[in-house]
């Protein structure tokens, strides 16, 4: 398309929006977006080159209603940057990005630690990714070829202990009526933190510990508080994988700040090994604690000792202490019994997979987070009706709710961009590469819009300079988010799916708003007469004006499609209609056509003819346009 085409489509589409000027109203999400530091930590960085904004200009006299009704543009005017044309969106590839929110207050570089942290795990874990920081509450990561399972225990505080035996595993009853995440809190005498401090209490408190424990309730089980030197409680799943035990630990013998490194091992098929394990360095204060423990605690390699299990241990048996617990955020994921002295490197055992040891030692070598994290979404990047294919419309600029209507923009899957900033049409060629998307060269329209709105003409300019270059996005729910150096500056919400249902185009009388045509004389949002009516008796027929003459039919509706037929019109002669129009009614009221209605306008096209667009009476606009 030349310039010159371009430049007479954008004006074209000016004259069509400024005709079909509506209000939308604003939409405030009902929070604070807080302005954060910027902090971004990237693991595989990209370069991507700052961005130039081209407009074309578009002879169109002042608007009077602004920006609401350029939604429609998007469908009418495809506007192509300087940069590659048609070359897709090959790097939006699959993978995941996680939202991360903090549970409590925190500062930004407590954030920055997490950040570093996660980064840190995702690295050992192989993955390839980034991790940024959004609003001083959130981490956005994303794994452009990561799956849902990878990411589980990113976000977990990843909290090490290791902590002695106290009395035997008990079986969580299945189909318990009560479940408690403290299940002593309603004993009344104290509770044990040794071996021998279980063994001094009576037969008759032994018993109430053992029944409290079996209605421990796992999954409510992570008490980040519990101080180091007191009990604490952990779950482990069974190895058939439909029974847990729950166990009570005495104080931390170990705690994870002093482990050095931690990585999976490949179990040594030529001593007849099957299952990974994960292999623990610790730092000299921390051996130091280890193998003093351990000295003391352990069975010496007996055979008849090492035969034994957590949940038979005790006085006569295997002492519960020579088991120590490896607790990871409230969980058991091993309870090795001792064999011996240890006064060198740790290996773990426990039904490990390659892919439960690598990721447990990704969150072991990397230390616990020093705020925590929950998960508040997962979402897959290559998921369709996500960031590309979908009608975004404007709800908050800087945190503030927007004044510039929907001020819409789609990506399609060719990677152009289309939309507007509220008073002019844009368009761009943009790349994606997991969290960051990069807008290139913005083609823009130069329509002199009126406005006396002071906030309506400084968000205008302030989204022209924020929606371009380098930008990170996150989707939660149905919002879009835009962030750049970690500070949300752009909160977009997805637009509601046209309608194809009959009952909503029934008794309602719909004014036409613009006229497009196809074929080699196309033109886009020719601007029609003040009051040109359709309407549909909801019994098969509908009455209609092409601008000059007025008449009906019978129509059959079913969703998505119209059929017309038996069309009769007066034959009045007029010269103030524009005959494109008039040819477009002519063919669009006789046969099949197309239909539907988004944002309260309905839109009738016919392939190879064109598109009749009305709008609801209320949608119309009130005042004229120069």
């Amino acid at each position: 398309m030349s310039t010159d085409d371009l430049d007479a489509r954008l004006a074209a589409a000016g004259e069509r929006w400024r005709a079909a000027n509506k209000t939308i109203a604003d939409v405030d999400l009902g929070y604070l977006e807080i302005p954060a530091e910027p902090i971004d930590v990237p693991i595989t960085p990209a370069v991507v080159a700052t961005p130039r904004r081209r407009r074309v200009r578009a002879l169109v006299g002042s608007a009077t209603g602004i920006a609401a009704a350029a939604a429609a543009a998007i469908l009418v005017v495809q506007l192509t940057g300087s940069g590659p044309k048609h070359k897709g969106l090959a790097s939006a590839r699959g993978g995941v990005q996680i939202v991360c929110q903090t549970t409590q207050s925190a500062s930004t570089e407590q954030l920055q630690v997490d950040s570093a942290l996660i980064a840190s795990r995702i690295d050992k874990l192989g993955l390839g990714g980034n991790v940024h920081i959004q609003d001083r509450k959130s981490l956005v990561i994303t794994l452009p070829g990561g799956t849902k399972d990878s990411a589980q225990g990113l976000c977990a505080p990843g909290r090490l202990e290791l902590r002695p035996l106290v009395m035997a595993a008990t079986p969580v009853a299945p189909g318990a009526e009560t479940r408690n995440s403290d299940p002593f809190g309603l004993l009344k005498f104290a509770i044990p933190t040794t071996e021998h401090g279980f063994a001094a209490l009576s037969a008759a408190q032994q018993a109430e510990l053992k029944a409290a424990l079996t209605h421990f309730d796992c999954a409510g089980a992570v008490d980040h508080s519990r101080p180091a030197a007191s009990y604490a409680f952990a779950c482990q799943t069974s190895t058939d994988s439909k029974s847990k035990l729950a166990f009570l630990f005495g104080p931390v013998i170990v705690p994870g700040t002093e482990i050095a490194s931690a990585k999976a091992g490949a179990p040594n098929v030529a001593q007849g090994q099957t299952e990974w394990t994960i292999k623990l360095k610790l730092k000299p204060s921390g051996q130091l604690a280890w193998t003093k423990y351990t000295a003391t605690h352990n069975v010496a390699g007996s055979p008849s000792a090492a035969s034994g299990s957590a949940t038979g241990c005790g006085a006569t048996t295997t002492p519960c202490a020579d088991y120590v617990g490896f607790t990871l955020d409230g969980v058991a994921v091993s309870v090795p019994l001792t064999q011996d002295t240890i006064n060198a490197d740790t290996q773990i055992t426990g039904n490990f997979s390659q892919k439960t040891a690598t990721a447990l030692a990704a969150q072991f070598a990397g230390g616990a987070l020093p705020v925590p994290l929950r998960v508040v979404s997962v979402s897959d990047l290559s998921e369709p009706g996500k960031l590309v294919g979908t009608d975004w419309r404007l709800v908050k600029i800087d945190g503030k709710a927007s004044v510039v209507g929907g001020a819409p923009f789609m990506i399609d899957d060719k990677g152009q961009l289309t939309g507007t900033d509220g008073c002019n049409n844009l368009g761009a060629h943009v790349t994606i590469s997991g969290d960051t998307i990069n807008i290139g060269a913005v083609v823009t329209t130069e329509m002199a819009c009126a406005s006396t709105d002071r906030k309506f003409a400084a968000q205008v300019t302030r989204l022209d300079k924020v929606l371009s270059g380098t930008l990170q996005w996150s989707i939660k729910g149905d919002e879009l988010t835009l962030s750049r150096n970690g500070t949300t500056v752009l909160v977009y919400r997805a637009a509601p799916p046209p309608t194809t249902d009959p009952k909503a185009v029934v008794a309602v009388g719909w004014r036409l708003s613009a006229v497009t045509q196809d074929g080699p004389n196309s033109s886009s949002g020719t601007s029609v007469a003040a009051d040109v009516p359709l309407k549909f008796d909801g019994n098969g027929r509908f009455t209609a004006s092409d601008g000059c003459n007025s008449g009906g039919g019978a129509v059959t509706i079913t969703a998505g499609k119209m059929v017309f037929s038996g069309y009769v019109s007066t034959r009045m002669a007029c010269t103030n209609v524009d005959a494109t129009q008039m040819r477009v009614f002519a063919k669009i009221f006789d046969g099949e056509v197309s239909w539907a209605i988004k944002d309260g306008e309905l839109t009738i096209t016919k392939a190879g003819v064109g598109s009749l667009i009305y709008a609801q009476p209320a949608a119309l606009p009130t005042t004229g346009s120069s």
